[in-house]
């Protein structure tokens, strides 16, 4: 072994190894066996397939984990094969070392990921070739399992044998998935010559693929999002939580017929989750890349599930069944904190570049707040979802729903924070509604809205938003009756059209059902149906009375002017914990 560490030889400062006409193995003397080294070989070779896993994505392959490579081709097993065709003790422990190094040795390259040569060994293995190990152990190039994929050129094989070798890849070599480089806004991109190194994968949502609402002309993909458990040996993503460490949520973008639809949905979300900003409440993106044409992100799994099934699993309202963890203070500490996130979400983010930074920054809008985006994380040790032993924070794993749209969005308008807020208010009125009244509370309050059609002249869909439109003939500009009720600039009106588009509040949810004339009109004398039910099912003096007057007076307001801002809410709930 010479100073640099290669067995044997002169250093070669090339990448290319030199031809071999023949195997040492097949020119075995005659008082060799060869059966015994075809035997050692499909040994060692049925170790390493029964010890491999199916690759999930591409169920035609298999790949070996890392932890199941080092157990199949230790030094000792290498060394046995070794010495069966070398004749050579010292010459076989050496490079048995190299090939497959112990545990408390690392390879050369010195990286921890590394198995040395195991898995260049086991391809070798695969296609009666291992002769070849000792020649890359002989190369200066430094070749080990962190450099592959090969290239044609650095292996000295035959044609034929560089394509098995390549196939013999494809069912050894597992991918190791890290976090994205803080320094760069692209995703990672993954050779297809490894497998993904999943160990179970379970749908969460489907695919959905078609038009968004709004613009019919437009195709999107909406990712279809999958739970997953990534091998401990194969990631070095932040761990969340305990019990079940390797969980995590895989978002898949791909489209059937185009690519590029893909590729842009998946950098849009991209972007987005790499510009907001780190806040405990706010759920981060942990890892992005490009693998077999599809693209992924990577969250970590909310091993308490989201907020919408805490509402249907759990029944507060009978004393004795109610869990520890519950409270008035516990459930307004948890508003508060769903809106700190979104406030800090709110903020505008100043381009990296100082010069740049003059220009002004995005305000981000996270525009689908909904009960199965909050999600429940456990924290230490206790079962509690929230209340400082978890927390609920805020994603977007599910696809686009309409129930929280504010009315701006229909009006094909410009949308602001504002949006957000509107979102949250719809989502802290169902929260009060399932702590008073159930989760049933929250499916009838659904049903009224449902059921509650919008004007004679509006589109017939049922939907159960929070708002419905009413479509009246359009009045001149001398139309006293209009002039007399002082009508708010809440529509949008077309010179060519003969109708004016308006939106208020549902009657299942206002007191009293009426036109949007007359009840922007008379909007600050009625007060909405089912905050007054849920403040009927309260104490005077609850502190659900405060809430309630933060949803009704500041965020459900039609025109988006008139809503507060998530900073002002955020201050408004504060202030509210703090009594």
């Amino acid at each position: 072994m010479n100073e640099n560490g290669a067995l044997g030889g002169k250093p070669n400062n090339s990448m290319h190894l030199p031809a071999r006409q023949s195997s040492p193995i097949r020119s075995s003397s005659t008082t060799d066996c060869p059966c015994s080294v075809e035997a050692s070989r499909d040994q060692l070779l049925r170790q390493i397939l029964h010890c491999s896993w199916k690759d999930l994505l591409c169920p035609h392959r298999r790949f070996v984990p890392k932890d199941r490579i080092r157990s199949s081709l230790t030094t000792d097993k290498v060394k046995t094969h070794l010495n069966l065709f070398l004749h050579d003790e010292k010459l076989s422990g050496a490079l048995a070392t190299e090939i497959a190094p112990e545990a408390d040795l690392r390879c050369q390259c010195d990286k921890v990921t590394c198995t040395g040569k195991r898995v260049i060994f086991a391809c070798l293995l695969r296609i009666g070739r291992e002769d070849c190990i000792q020649f890359i152990c002989q190369s200066t190039a430094e070749l080990c399992d962190s450099k592959l994929p090969f290239d044609a050129e650095v292996l000295s094989l035959l044609p034929q044998e560089w394509e098995l070798f390549q196939n013999a890849q494809w069912q050894t070599r597992c991918h190791y998935l890290t976090g994205l480089d803080a320094n760069s806004a692209n995703a990672i991109k993954l050779d297809e010559g490894a497998a993904l190194p999943l160990k179970s994968k379970e749908v969460i949502v489907k695919d959905r693929i078609g038009s968004k609402p709004d613009d019919q002309d437009t195709i999107y993909s909406q990712g279809q999002v999958h739970l997953i458990e990534i091998h401990e040996d194969h990631h070095n993503l932040p761990i969340t939580q305990k019990e079940k460490p390797n969980l995590f949520v895989l978002k898949t973008f791909r489209h059937p017929k185009d690519r590029e639809i893909a590729e842009i949905d998946f950098s849009v979300e991209l972007l987005a989750n790499r510009q907001l900003p780190r806040h405990e409440r706010i759920v981060p993106l942990l890892t992005a890349f490009e693998f077999g044409g599809h693209f992924y992100l990577v969250f970590p799994f909310a091993d308490l599930g989201d907020l919408e099934n805490l509402w249907k699993n759990t029944d507060v309202r009978v004393e004795n069944a109610r869990p520890h963890w519950y409270s008035t203070q516990w459930l307004i500490k948890e508003c508060l904190g769903i809106a700190e996130a979104l406030a800090q979400t709110h903020q505008r983010v100043l381009p990296p570049n100082a010069a740049e930074r003059t220009i002004g920054g995005v305000s981000q809008l996270h525009a689908d707040i909904k009960a199965r985006n909050i999600l429940c994380f456990q924290a230490g040790d206790s079962t509690a979802p929230a209340g400082g032993d978890g927390t609920f924070e805020i994603d977007e794993y599910s696809p686009l729903t309409k129930t929280y749209c504010p009315p701006e969005r229909y009006l094909k308008e410009p949308v602001s924070p504002n949006y957000d807020v509107w979102c949250l208010g719809c989502l802290y009125l169902e929260f009060i509604t399932w702590a008073l009244m159930g989760y049933k509370g929250i499916e009838k309050f659904s049903d009224k809205r449902m059921w509650e059609h919008d004007g004679p002249n509006a589109p017939k869909s049922r939907s159960d938003t929070f708002f419905k439109e009413i479509q009246q003939p359009q009045r001149r500009w001398y139309d006293m009756a209009a002039l007399r009720l002082n009508l708010p600039r809440t529509e949008k009106v077309s010179r060519s059209a003969t109708s004016t588009q308006r939106y208020h509040i549902k009657a299942s949810v206002t007191e009293v059902g009426s036109p949007l004339c007359v009840y922007l009109f008379v909007t600050k004398l009625i007060r909405m149906q089912h905050i007054k039910s849920l403040r009927a099912s309260c104490l005077p003096h609850d502190e659900f009375q405060q809430v309630l007057e933060i949803i009704e007076g500041d965020m459900l307001k039609v025109e988006k002017s008139k809503r507060s801002t998530s900073s002002q809410i955020t201050e408004s709930l504060r202030k509210l914990v703090s009594q």
